[in-house]
């Protein structure tokens, strides 16, 4: 493992109760706390973070788009959830079952459950699109303009035109997938074992982009680079999307998990130590 000279680390916001997942846009950054049940926010320079929603149960994921922030939570009962960016009254997008993961794009939103479906429906409300079914234990979902891709527990990496038709399993044999991102060209996913890889949107054999020397966990992508967390050993890494040595970029940090990332930025939460922080790349 290579060690490069560290990042500068910039904490955003302290003393948050369990911070799960996070999604940025041009300004702001957004998070949702899995012990306290807040839906926050806070400028990507820092600041005072913003209370948007509070009493969820137990959020764990969330996405955003331009107008709203959208996100599901470990409950049996479950709701997709959204609150505008400003702040205001959180209305329910859709009922769903046990939801495991949502994202949002293109004026839709998409969500998987813990029974192995995946859905579509306007953000704005409306009639609901089954897109798949049948899916073991889906963990994380990417989206680009005309895909959605999402990892399943029994090790099968997928995708899906969001218009609907047939499910592509794009890999297999992956061991317990986690997090996964995509470019304009390829996917990403990073694996319990610590091995992270790729294969190409149109199928293939998947190559091997970093070995992690720990469980790694949350990752995104720019141009150039992979980075990714490796939560156990409160590390945040980097590599090149094309392969080689990992680069150690910071450490110390307490569960780093989810990441978020901007042309010239990452972000990240850490679970246990109630920040989020952000590394200029």
């Amino acid at each position: 493992m290579a060690v490069r000279s560290p990042a500068v680390v910039n904490v955003l916001v302290t003393g948050q109760r369990g911070p799960r997942d996070l999604a940025v846009d041009a300004t702001q950054v957004y998070w949702v706390n899995h012990t306290d049940g807040r839906v926050m926010s806070v400028a990507r320079q820092g600041g005072q973070p913003n209370v948007l929603a509070t009493g969820q149960d137990k959020p764990w994921r969330v996405s955003v788009d331009d107008l709203y922030v959208y996100w599901v939570g470990e409950s049996m009962k479950g709701s997709v959830m959204r609150v505008p960016k400003h702040g205001g009254e959180p209305a329910v997008v859709a009922s769903a079952s046990a939801p495991a993961t949502v994202e949002a794009r293109g004026g839709d939103v998409y969500w998987l459950t813990g029974d192995g479906s995946l859905f579509r429906c306007a953000a704005r409300g409306g009639s609901i699109a089954t897109l798949a079914q049948t899916q073991t234990n889906p963990s994380r979902m990417a989206l680009d303009r005309d895909a959605v891709y999402w990892t399943n527990g029994n090790g099968t990496v997928m995708k899906i035109a969001q218009a609907g038709g047939p499910t592509v399993v794009l890999a297999s044999g992956q061991g317990d997938p986690r997090d996964i991102a995509v470019d304009d060209r390829n996917v990403y996913w990073s694996t319990r074992g610590g091995v992270i890889r790729s294969v190409s949107k149109a199928g293939g054999t998947p190559c091997t982009v970093a070995e992690s020397p720990g469980d790694a966990r949350g990752i995104c992508v720019n141009d150039r680079w992979l980075y990714f967390t490796v939560t156990g050993s409160g590390l945040v890494m980097r590599a090149l999307k094309h392969g080689g040595a990992a680069e150690e970029m910071g450490s110390g940090f307490k569960y780093p998990l989810n990441m978020a990332t901007s042309a010239k930025s990452i972000f990240f939460t850490c679970y246990t130590g109630g920040t989020i922080v952000r590394m200029d790349v």
